[in-house]
């Protein structure tokens, strides 16, 4: 078909009927033959002479498409019988805007270089995109609060969020951007547009001004112009097609050029693509959905040409014309991309390639496919009635076409892989090769998809045992038969094409995370994640322990939030160095030769816990530290880019050194760190001759942050796509790509169409015309490329359920689209409609019998795969069990036990039960903690906290310090609220204190020394240290209540010094215990004889109790055997001890009564009723074990202990000097 030469309307002066051939298909394999045939004779020259060395050009718009070609060319170029042997060489495979951009450069640029003359390299456009940006930025502050840029300046002043920088900074990058890309659009798709404000008119290309609101873009267009010295692209369009048409060789482009594919063509593409073909031979291939529709079309536009500037959207004449509802809805990008080319140049030759498909079968989704091509009105057809003439009836066996509704993105990658698994199962022939999975939503799936299906490395640690697809062992090792089976998905390899190189180089990654944290508040966590990054542990040489034990140091040390006072002004809290990294490390440093005991050394208080062996790993946890200081530090101020470039250098080798095998890492970093910061365009506009740019912009964090998240998006390379493996990609590189087998996974309601970017300041956005990029058309011409591209199978997975709540939901709305499609084209027999037959809605768990039971998902036999999930079925159906108990018997007794260290002995009697979990089992179950404060600095202290601050301001008194430096450490550790706030838990402290030292004075006068423990009790030496023994008392001050746990410490500790005997110390006489408000009780101390014996006692039960739980709740068991010891009556003094200690919230057992027992409190009923198994002098008089027990341990404790202080009268040697009588304060029963 041809077009009459015309002048477009406001003669541009630009002929632009020139020859061009487009061909077009259905199927992009159809376009692949036809290039093929185009390509198998060498390109002549510009000169007409044949050269075999000349390479083509093929035009591609990503990368997958690319790769796609190169691999379908080397079946037909060369190749012998079969399609075997093939080459595919000697072709370059640039984007369409790259070319364009070439030959607009080149024509802007005059006359190629004489023959012979070393070229000289090309200054870069400063139209270019990201030169652009940078341009715009430097004038940003030239613009800001002029007249007419008011809506630019409040944008620019409207981001004055704590933590960013003063100025507008953070939002100076993301202004120049976006203005960037809408000039640029303006000129590809309006050119008319961009030379009519340039000659001082505000015409929108469409006879008609646009709005007075975007008049200073016009302004900005013109000084941009004025600055750079070189004209837009669009307004050198007509010279640059000029010198293209009277020079062919202004371009160095061959004789001959395709465009493949292109996703869409802007009226700048079809203006240079007619000017090269004066002279060239350009084939324009073009995936289109419908022949019939594109007749349609062309006729109509022979009968009614378009206007020069083409119609507007909303009037466009042509969307009437399509009769399938997929391509009224689905196709409009590709119908507007004929009109677009068939305006705007003459088309020397229309030909279409059939699809050859020999092995074709009638489905529903060939049925579908084909209704599409000959754009069947299957709305007329279909009627009237569910089951009217014309619509297609679903065999029972066709599963063309395949939807699945699941419950959420986990649950649609678990049923996509036993989807793939079935339908590799069904065809020996089908390889991973042929399947396509392609996601709207690619970051959100890959994690989940890499995990579920990419584990082949976890089968070879297994065994070498094959699997059936039902993921039963085939054979294999005797390792294979024993090992966990896997499921068999995990077999298959998985490659993730497009993922953002964040995501896939882990320097990068490292990179956004740091500054990320420039505007964050840097806690301890955040930190700690950057650390475990693996290039940022193999520079600093950090393991998991090491981790582990950094995250216990911030948390000992007091660290909160920020590196110091200083970053803290980001958030108007400067001045405040409390519970900063900078504090914690200075405690952590000075542990590092001092202890907290030794009290401070300058400012600083030095950190207890700080062994030798970690001195090393401390220095490292510091220097990684003070390089995320210091580099978060430069980032405080607003930089040029090239700073940031360096900074960007910086960071990566000061923070991150990938594995000797992955050196890679750093190289294509440094790559992308100098395309970002533009090293490379800078380096050639700096020659003599370039073009002037504004002066050098500054940016601050914000900006920075912005301008990599484009940088750091997915950019697919070829080498990602036709792997061999199982490929997944986003909806654009593999775009019509014939498969097999598409998978469109994620089509959730929320997720597709993605929304558009499109701001209210887009002139072609107000009024947009036909052509012009509309992202939600985008993306349902993708979709229905998809639908095409699909050979055999069609499968659509969606979250059709909440996973939370199992409220249904809809899938998105092209796919609801497809449904009434689906329900109009056919009809199957036994369901209401055609999509209750195609849509296999799963259950919500993986192990549901829904899945196991034969043909209940749309299968022949069971829809899952997984072994471990069939398992979890088979157990969830059977009968249930009684639960076991957690021990079917006593244990064997522990070996005898030469020595045992006096703190075992302690540690077990304060909580029996824990230790027998973690003595016997290993398994360390830690009390039950309360919610912690997180990263908050403390204002205020909870109960616990502010007697952890009692407790330590006591023992500094206690070691002989005054207040004011027992309160200036407790200052430096960090524990304390900042500046004013820590007064009155001072003063609280000072007064609990006071009085607790009041009480000790009588001891004060006799230091106090550590006793070394050497109890010889049977065949076990109990040893270890005591604190606190002052002449002949041992003396215990705390400021805490005397509670049966710590009157059971202090009583074995007393047994153990005075079974000691050590002849050089004073005989024991008592234990003082000096509690809260004061309260003061003594433990009259046995003889040596009677301590010995007492301690065997206290073995026998530690031996029993790690033989089995010992039912041994301490404070009931001291109500208990106090109540005894009055000779109350067992029974009513067991229902009393019960009812008030049945749930004890303090017991700090409870989380180890859940494992042994099931639930946080002691099963009293349980208890009650059971003997004990060990012997003990209170079986004969007790009723249970419990009663026995607690009597065993406590009577001897309570026949000891007496209020108030030691008298003289019941002391063996010399007494104190002064005796102060207090009155106790009981913990539970008081006792005798």
């Amino acid at each position: 078909m041809t077009w009459p030469n015309r002048e477009p309307s406001g003669s541009t002066g630009i002929v632009r009927c020139m020859p061009l051939t487009v061909h077009r298909a259905e199927r992009s394999d159809a376009l692949l033959v036809g290039l093929a045939q185009v390509l198998a004779s060498p390109p002549a020259g510009l000169d007409g002479q044949v050269d075999p060395f000349t390479p083509d050009v093929v035009a591609v718009p990503t990368r997958g498409v690319e790769r796609w070609i190169a691999q379908g060319l080397a079946h037909h170029l060369g190749a012998g019988p079969g399609g075997r042997d093939g080459v595919c060489a000697a072709l370059s495979f640039p984007q369409p805007h790259a070319l364009i951009e070439r030959c607009l450069l080149a024509g802007t640029s005059g006359a190629p270089a004489a023959p012979g003359t070393p070229a000289r390299p090309e200054p870069p456009d400063p139209w270019h995109p990201p030169l652009l940006a940078r341009t715009i930025l430097g004038l940003l502050p030239s613009w800001e609060g002029r007249d007419g840029f008011e809506l630019l300046t409040a944008y620019l002043r409207g981001g004055g969020r704590v933590g960013e920088l003063s100025g507008g900074h953070g939002r100076r990058w993301a202004a120049a951007e976006l203005l960037a890309r809408t000039l640029t659009d303006y000129g590809a798709q309006r050119p008319h547009m961009v030379r009519s404000w340039l000659a001082g008119s505000m015409d929108n290309a469409a006879g008609t001004g646009i709005p007075e609101d975007l008049a200073w873009q016009r302004t900005v267009l013109t000084e941009l112009t004025e600055l750079t010295g070189v004209p837009p692209p669009a307004a050198r369009i007509e010279t640059v097609c000029a010198a293209l048409r009277a020079d062919p060789a202004v371009v160095d482009l061959p004789a001959r050029l395709s465009v493949f594919g292109p996703t869409r063509i802007t009226e700048d593409q079809v203006l240079v693509l007619s000017a090269l073909a004066a002279h060239r031979d350009v084939h324009l291939w073009l995936p289109h959905p419908s022949p019939a529709l594109w007749e349609e079309v062309a006729g109509y536009l022979r009968e009614h040409p378009p206007p020069a500037t083409g119609w507007p959207r909303r009037a466009d004449p042509t969307a009437q014309l399509a009769r399938h509802p997929l391509a009224a809805s689905w196709a409009r990008d590709a119908r507007e991309m004929q009109v677009t080319v068939l305006r705007s140049a003459t088309v020397d030759e229309d030909r279409h390639h059939p699809v050859n498909d020999p092995g074709h079968r009638e489905t529903l989704l060939s049925t579908v496919q084909r209704d599409i091509a000959t754009d069947r009105d299957i709305l007329a057809a279909g009627q009237p009635g569910p089951l009217g003439a014309g619509r297609f009836e679903i065999d029972p066996g066709d599963h063309s076409i395949q939807i699945h509704s699941c419950h959420g993105p986990a649950r649609q990658v678990g049923v996509l892989r036993d989807v793939v698994l079935h339908l590799l199962t069904a065809d020996p022939q089908l390889q991973p090769r042929d399947i396509l999975v392609m996601c709207p939503d690619l970051e959100r799936f890959a994690p989940l998809l890499t995990a579920a299906c990419n584990l082949e490395h976890a089968i070879d640690q297994v065994g070498s045992g094959t699997r059936t697809p039902g993921g039963q062992p085939d054979g294999g090792t005797a390792a294979t038969q024993s090992a966990p089976q896997l499921h068999p998905a995990q077999r298959l390899r998985v490659t993730v094409a497009d993922r953002s190189v964040r995501n896939t180089n882990p320097v990068l990654s490292v990179l956004g995370q740091l500054l990320e944290l420039a505007k964050a508040r840097v806690s301890v966590e955040e930190l700690l994640d950057l650390a475990a990054a693996p290039v940022v542990r193999n520079r600093f040489a950090f393991t998991d322990d090491d981790l582990d034990r950094a995250h216990e140091w911030a948390q000992e040390a007091g660290v909160r939030w920020g590196l110091d006072s200083g970053h803290r002004g980001l958030f108007n809290l400067a001045g405040l160095p409390h519970n900063t990294w900078q504090a914690g490390l200075d405690r952590l440093l000075l542990g590092v030769v001092q202890s907290e005991q030794a009290g401070p050394l300058g400012p600083g208080l030095g950190m207890d816990q700080i062994e030798s062996t970690d001195i090393d790993l401390v220095g490292r946890l510091a220097e990684f530290v003070a390089r995320v200081r210091y580099l978060l530090h430069r980032t405080t101020r607003a930089l040029s880019i090239a700073e940031w470039g360096d900074w960007l250098h910086t960071a990566m080798h000061e923070l991150t050194l990938p594995a000797p095998q992955a050196l890679w890492q750093h190289v294509h970093a440094a790559r992308v760190i100098a395309e970002l910061t533009g090293e490379q365009e800078a380096a050639v506009a700096a020659q003599p001759g370039s073009p002037a740019r504004g002066d050098e912009p500054v940016l601050d964090v914000a900006s920075v942050l912005a301008m990599v998240a484009d940088r750091f998006a997915g950019r697919p390379t070829r080498s990602g796509f036709r792997t061999g493996d199982l490929t997944v990609c986003s909806l654009t590189p593999m775009r019509a790509v014939p498969h097999r087998v598409v998978v469109l996974l994620g089509m959730d309601e929320d997720a597709f169409p993605r929304r558009s970017r499109d701001h209210g300041e887009n002139a072609l956005a107000r009024d947009p015309r036909v052509g012009e990029r509309d992202r939600p058309s985008e993306e349902r011409q993708l979709l229905l490329d998809a639908v095409m591209a699909a050979t055999d199978t069609l499968v659509v997975l969606y979250s059709g359920t909440n996973e939370v709540t199992g409220a249904p939901r809809p899938p998105a709305v092209p796919v609801t689209e497809l449904r009434d499609v689906l329900n109009t084209t056919s009809n199957a027999a036994g369901y209401a409609c055609a999509w209750e037959r195609l849509t296999r809605r799963h259950p919500l768990q993986d192990f549901s019998t829904r899945n196991f039971e034969p043909g209940r998902l749309g299968v022949a036999g069971p829809f899952s795969h997984d072994p471990a999930a069939a398992a979890a079925c088979r157990s969830a159906g059977a009968a249930r069990a009684d639960a076991r108990p957690f021990l079917s018997g006593v244990l064997a007794p522990v070996p005898p036990q030469p020595t045992l260290e006096l703190r075992s002995l302690v540690q077990f009697f304060a909580a029996p039960v824990q230790r027998f979990l973690f003595e016997r089992i290993g398994l360390n179950v830690r009390a039950d903690e309360e919610a912690t404060d997180g990263d908050r600095i403390p204002l205020a202290l909870d109960p616990l906290q502010s007697w952890q601050v009692k407790d330590r301001i006591l023992g500094s008194a206690l070691a002989g310090l005054d207040w004011e430096h027992a309160a200036a450490l407790e200052r430096r550790r960090g524990s304390l609220p900042p500046l004013g706030l820590a007064r009155h838990p001072l003063q609280a402290a000072k007064s609990d204190v006071k009085a607790a030292m009041d009480a000790t004075a009588a001891y004060l006068g006799t230091p106090a020394v550590s006793v070394p423990v050497r109890a010889q009790v049977g065949e076990t030496l109990v040893h270890g240290i005591v604190a606190g023994q002052r002449t002949d008392l041992l003396v215990h001050t705390s400021v805490s209540r005397s509670t049966p746990e710590r009157l059971l410490q202090a009583w074995i500790q007393l047994l153990a010094v005075v079974a000691t005997a050590d002849p050089g110390l004073p005989a024991v006489q008592a234990c003082v215990l000096i509690g809260r408000k004061p309260t003061v009780c003594h433990l009259q101390a046995p003889d040596p004889a009677r301590a010995v014996d007492l301690l065997r006692g206290l073995l026998s039960i530690r031996d029993a109790g790690l033989r089995a739980p010992l039912p041994l709740g301490l404070a009931a068991a001291h109500a208990y055997a106090a109540g005894r010891r009055r000779d109350a009556d067992p029974e009513i003094l067991l229902k009393r001890v019960v009812a008030g200690h049945f749930d004890d919230r303090y017991d700090r057992q409870r989380a180890a009564y859940r494992h042994v027992w099931g639930t946080g409190t002691l099963p009293w009923p349980q208890l009650l009723g059971e003997p004990l198994t060990l012997r003990t002098p209170y079986d004969d008089t007790e009723p249970n074990a419990f009663a026995a027990l607690a009597r065993s341990v406590f009577d001897p404790l309570l026949a000891a202990w007496q209020d108030g202080h030691p008298s003289p009268a019941g002391l063996r040697g010399t007494p104190p000097a002064a005796v102060l009588a207090t009155k106790p304060e009981r913990a539970g029963d008081p006792g005798p």
